[in-house]
């Protein structure tokens, strides 16, 4: 290779980008950022189980996420934004906290980071509203930071594969996150709950797959 040729390759290399390591969060076009998600995927596998199933998502409407869970398995949707709730000064105290949906009715949950941004004694009570609309063998997926981030405002997950989430930073000045959920304080909120999958990601940012056991009672 002549010395034009070889500076010439080396220069391209140079280029190119790192490859992005799982877990960690890469800025991308417009200040977007990606991120790799490992329990995704589980729980699209786990919903699909279900015939005509019921599925929350506790972040705001994006398009792009409607047309993921509608193409994966046809659901019915509700989007329960919590968070814009609490920055209106609804259902921000945890106590007047009661979701629509009736009890065990729902087969999956998309719960991002929205404990991050709730106080600790707010966490308690949509704990025990998300296992009440959960259904026997339903599922949850949950995030949860394990440190305050350097960006503390708002996150929306944008879905862009069952491994990929494209995130937008909202800046919501009045949601930041709160003191962040300790891991003895996960085990109490969701004891009646079973963590089948959790991933640790390199971004302190932690993916909890949980699932309610197929023999759960049912309040009539």
């Amino acid at each position: 290779m002549t010395r034009n040729g070889y500076f010439g390759a080396l220069a391209t290399r140079l280029r190119r980008p790192p490859p992005v390591a799982a877990g960690v969060e890469t800025e991308g076009p417009s200040e977007d950022t990606f991120r790799a998600t490992h329990v995704l995927s589980d729980f699209v596998t786990e919903v699909r189980t279900h015939e005509a199933p019921v599925v929350i998502d506790l972040g705001p409407a994006v398009g792009t996420n409607v047309a993921f869970l509608g193409q994966e398995f046809a659901c019915k949707l509700f989007i329960e934004d919590l968070l814009a709730k609490r920055a209106r000064g609804s259902n921000g105290g945890g106590r007047a906290l009661r979701l629509e949906q009736p009890d065990a009715s729902v087969e999956g949950i998309l719960c991002w980071d929205v404990l991050d941004y709730f106080p600790p004694s707010a966490r308690p009570a949509l704990a025990a509203e998300l296992i009440r609309v959960l259904r026997p063998a339903g599922v949850m997926l949950l995030y949860h930071r394990l440190a305050v981030a350097p960006h503390p405002d708002r996150v929306v997950y944008e879905i862009i594969n069952p491994r990929r989430l494209r995130l937008h930073r909202a800046g919501v000045p009045s949601v930041r996150v709160e003191r962040p959920l300790k891991h003895r304080e996960l085990q109490l909120m969701f004891g009646e709950l079973t963590a089948i999958r959790t991933v640790l990601l390199q971004n302190r940012v932690r993916e909890v797959l949980f699932r309610k056991s197929p023999q759960a009672s049912v309040v009539d």
